[in-house]
């Protein structure tokens, strides 16, 4: 089965890529940029604006072929809430519009959320927290939608992760790892890969009657009452 994993070149995403390679996908990492792990034995990436540009022709031929995996994992870094929301909320909405007449039986279709869905990230803006409760609620529509296609639909929910990018700055910053990690009961900062094995495991587990799945990977942060 062919897996298209959007803001599949970086961060959580370029983890889900390759996670997804380790187990027998082939899998096309779509980015803005196509720079990458190209070298890497079953991984092709597409140069791709997932607001801007047409939907890729790959994962146009993959939807006629069978079954697909598409997980949307991207994120938008720049300034402008419109173009937050066109990338985050409208563009996912769009694709799944476009092709669920021709989604075959047991394709997947994942969301990567955030914990900001229903709490606060002090550091992130309101278009942030806005977006990403607007993606919880848009995995949950579609999981009900699809669900007569036998297509499911799940999301995962990471807090503060760490990834290949960001690895430095935490090294470089130990009091805060220590602050961050004070408050999660499991003791560590969750992982990209951690986020990664979740959406492995919604993918290849058989469950025949589950949709609609929303996991939560932060540590057990989030069960912790903030009183005294």
């Amino acid at each position: 089965m062919k897996s298209f994993v959007y803001g599949g070149t970086r961060g959580i995403g370029e983890a889900i890529s390759l996670k997804l390679i380790d187990v027998g996908f082939e899998v096309y990492a779509i980015g803005r940029s196509s720079k990458g792990n190209s070298n890497i034995k079953g991984l092709q990436t597409i140069s791709n604006d997932l607001s801007n540009d047409p939907i890729p022709i790959e994962l146009i031929n993959a939807i006629s072929e069978g079954p697909i995996n598409l997980i949307f994992s991207q994120r938008y870094r720049g300034t402008k809430d419109i173009e937050e929301m066109s990338t985050m909320i409208q563009s996912p909405i769009n694709i799944i519009e476009e092709i669920e007449d021709e989604l075959k039986a047991n394709s997947n279709i994942i969301f990567i959320g955030s914990t900001a869905s229903n709490s606060i990230a002090t550091s992130q803006g309101a278009m942030y927290h806005a977006t990403k409760s607007a993606i919880n609620s848009i995995a949950m529509y579609y999981a009900v939608k699809l669900a007569s296609k036998s297509i499911r639909v799940h999301i995962v929910h990471p807090s503060t992760t760490i990834k290949n990018y960001n690895r430095k700055y935490f090294e470089q910053n130990p009091n805060l790892v220590k602050e961050i990690q004070s408050r999660i009961p499991l003791g560590s900062i969750p992982e990209a890969n951690d986020i990664a094995i979740a959406v492995k495991n919604l993918i290849t587990c058989e469950w025949p009657s589950a949709t609609g799945i929303s996991i939560t990977i932060d540590g057990g942060a989030s069960l912790i009452y903030q009183g005294l």
